[in-house]
């Protein structure tokens, strides 16, 4: 019997299909890991905010990173049983993604400050000063010890007052809103590409694995 015409356009797809797949997994590894770094690197200049939506995104990165990896196993070796349970946590991971990300896109201006305002409260003085020292900067928002500033520029040789200095919030209110919407904006194109994959990995399971 001579096999079916269609034969070798159903291997062709097959083998499409699945490399399009270990692809899209390679590209989540190297967007994850700029997921990781964007994170990583507003929480380190970010010092004073203590945001926990970043540290959502750094988990979601890192997560996604051993998810990208199962996938890529699952593609490998057309396991039902994997590609099945990576198709349910791209859905869930897509839906924390979203959340996370559009969580940091929508912080308002006045969160943002609060978030920034209660951050600062916590951290010990020393690293209070290393702040005002890097920044140029005087207090928080209203410049009160004017000893904790000795040590900065604008304020040497001030003995009561410290009027030439800007507030720690106002040279940092700019760098951090920044730093929000990258973070949030990364992860806001990083969640569609997992419904991508999630298409992908259905038409793979859905296709007879051809070996030739």
């Amino acid at each position: 019997m001579y096999p079916p015409k269609h034969s070798k356009v159903q291997s062709c797809a097959y083998y499409c299909n699945k490399n399009s797949l270990v692809a899209l997994n390679t590209l989540y590894i190297f967007l994850s890991l700029i997921l990781i770094g964007v994170a990583i690197y507003a929480r380190a200049t970010a010092v004073v905010t203590n945001l926990p939506i970043l540290g959502g995104v750094i988990a979601c990165g890192v997560f996604l990173l051993l998810l990208s990896i199962f996938g890529m196993v699952g593609a490998v070796r057309h396991s039902q049983v994997i590609l099945f349970f990576y198709m349910v946590i791209l859905v869930l991971l897509f839906i924390i993604q979203m959340a996370v990300s559009i969580g940091a896109l929508a912080v308002t201006h006045d969160q943002q400050e609060k978030l920034m305002e209660a951050g600062w409260k916590k951290l010990p003085s020393e690293i209070k000063g290393k702040i005002q020292t890097q920044k140029d900067c005087c207090g928080f928002k209203n410049i009160t010890d004017i000893q904790s500033c000795q040590k900065v520029k604008c304020c040497k040789n001030k003995l009561e007052k410290c009027n030439e200095c800007q507030t720690c919030y106002t040279k940092l209110e700019v760098v951090i809103d920044h730093l929000l919407k990258l973070a949030g904006g990364v992860g806001l194109f990083f969640s569609f590409t997992l419904l991508a994959g999630f298409f992908l990995t259905r038409k793979l399971r859905n296709r007879k694995r051809h070996v030739i």
